[in-house]
């Protein structure tokens, strides 16, 4: 009859060291002291929490057998899961979660401006349903922003309509 053999290794219990620390040192799964664990068992113990195999059957028996793993739930039932924490987690961290995508914006305008193109192309009327409705809900605050603008740079905005109006000059002349 052949030697039981315990781990990764493949060892017998003639060929285990006989304390952890070596065992770790060569890379072994198993040790075997010869003194009993606390349960009474004479059997190789794992390096890595330093259980007794025997220990081991007990806790699979006694946990896993009661406690089989719950079904995998459908793709369908995982998205409305996955949506409902989303939700939550954004519920739960609103504010941050501005803040952090108001600084992305800010640090990449040209990834967001190829972004928007993106969905523009993808569903125009949505799009525009959307910035209209923005626009209706903010009116008021970008109105604001425009004065401060036009407050701002009325040199660039009188250059800007200066040209514009020089090309609807030449465009009725050409005609």
């Amino acid at each position: 009859m052949s030697e039981k053999v315990f781990g990764k290794n493949g060892l017998t219990i003639d060929q285990m060291f006989s304390e952890r620390s070596q065992a770790k040192k060569a890379g072994h799964s198993h040790y075997f002291t010869g003194v009993l664990c606390k349960n009474g068992h004479l059997a190789p113990r794992r390096v890595h929490d330093c259980l007794c195999v025997e220990c081991g059957k007990m806790y699979r028996r006694k946990y896993y057998v009661p406690n089989p793993k719950p079904p995998r739930l459908s793709e369908e039932e995982r998205e409305k899961r996955r949506k409902l924490n989303t939700r939550k987690y954004w519920e739960k961290n609103k504010e941050l979660i501005k803040k952090r995508s108001s600084e992305w914006r800010k640090n990449h305008k040209e990834q967001e401006r190829q972004r928007n193109k993106r969905r523009y192309a993808n569903d125009p009327e949505n799009f525009i349903e959307r910035a209209k409705t923005y626009y209706q809900e903010n009116r008021e605050r970008m109105l604001e922003k425009k004065r401060e603008y036009r407050a701002k740079n009325k040199d660039k905005i009188r250059e800007q309509n200066k040209r514009y109006y020089e090309k609807k000059k030449k465009e009725n002349l050409q005609k």
